[in-house]
């Protein structure tokens, strides 16, 4: 806080920065907007309730959309831009909908992305809507690293799986690896998996599934499923290896809250995977997860690749030089 305090002093211009968010989908702002209230008077709106949002927006010289989904596509096209700098933040899954064909583009100024495959993938699905936008920054996601406590690791049988329940994490796949490093490696190996379903329907599909092929396969002593985790520096503390099997990303926070604790991951190679994490930890197929598993492991490495490239203080001061920017 010394830190952007000092800033503050320095870049302040007593100007107002309104965060717009819908509920449920706030997860990755708090640390941000947190910070810049350090160096704007800062607004986080996380509502639907429109009189709220349009106060807000009347109120901001700076707006920031926080997910380019339907908040941005009414807010672009039902309120006028005027002179404030607008800025949106697109993560992933967006750019699989339908929302960047309606979202009035040449409202916002700047559309943030999370890594540059999440720019290919609105390319190749909206190239229209692409042609559209005025500028594209790549932000990636950061770290808080004092957040994460950092100790050596070792080789191990605890694997942890961290994120919601839902069909782009690929949840089948945590128990076909299981399954594998049980009969292949060793059966000593335990899969720890903090999750809750993203979607009630969905969920109970899998946790049926789980219930049945635990049973089946006899893995039921092999696999532990913990729900929601808020604690997850805790949860990590007996944890070797940390599982994505995800076949779609962003950023994902989980790989790197795990590596800044030193942990090593295993991560299946989805669009952008080789991009954002080094490639002897990136797999095609399960078997080649026998070789991640047993090769080096470097906790100091993990933690390392974190903090020089995807760190919280690294991301602010991104974000910093764009809205500072005209």
């Amino acid at each position: 806080k010394e830190k952007y305090e000092h800033i503050k002093k320095q870049h302040y211009k007593g100007e107002k920065l309104a965060i717009f968010c819908l509920p449920g989908l706030d997860n990755f702002i708090h640390d941000i907007a947190d910070i810049l209230s350090h160096i704007y008077e800062v607004k986080l709106v996380v509502t639907t309730d429109s009189n709220e949002i349009v106060q807000a927006y009347n109120w901001a010289d700076i707006i920031w959309l926080e997910w380019a989904n339907e908040l941005t596509v009414e807010i672009t096209n039902e309120l006028p831009k005027g002179n404030k700098k607008i800025v949106c933040r697109l993560h992933s899954y967006e750019a699989l909908k339908y929302f960047p064909k309606k979202i009035k583009w040449e409202n916002i100024d700047t559309l943030i992305i999370v890594s540059k495959h999440v720019g290919e993938i609105l390319k190749k699905f909206h190239p229209d809507a692409y042609k559209r936008i005025k500028q594209i920054r790549i932000i990636p996601n950061g770290v808080d690293l004092n957040k994460f406590t950092f100790s050596k690791k070792a080789h191990g049988h605890n694997i942890a799986v961290i994120g919601d329940i839902s069909y782009k994490k690929d949840p089948a796949a945590w128990l076909q690896v299981i399954g594998f490093l049980k009969e292949k490696v060793s059966n000593q190996y335990k899969l720890h998996i903090a999750g809750k379903p993203n979607d009630a329907g969905e969920g109970a599909r899998y946790l049926n599934y789980f219930e049945h092929f635990l049973r089946e396969s006899d893995l039921q002593e092999n696999v532990k499923i913990y729900g929601y985790v808020r604690d997850v520096n805790s949860f990590l503390e007996d944890k070797n290896f940390i599982l994505s099997t995800s076949i779609h990303e962003g950023h994902p926070y989980n790989i790197m809250e795990a590596m800044a604790r030193g942990i090593k991951p295993i991560i299946h190679n989805y669009h952008g995977a080789k991009e954002q994490w080094p490639e002897e930890l990136v797999y095609n197929f399960f078997f080649e997860i026998e070789e991640i598993v047993k090769d080096d492991y470097d906790s100091i490495k993990y933690r390392s690749f974190v903090e020089n490239k995807y760190s919280l203080e690294r991301q602010i001061d991104n974000i910093l030089k764009l809205l500072e920017s005209r």
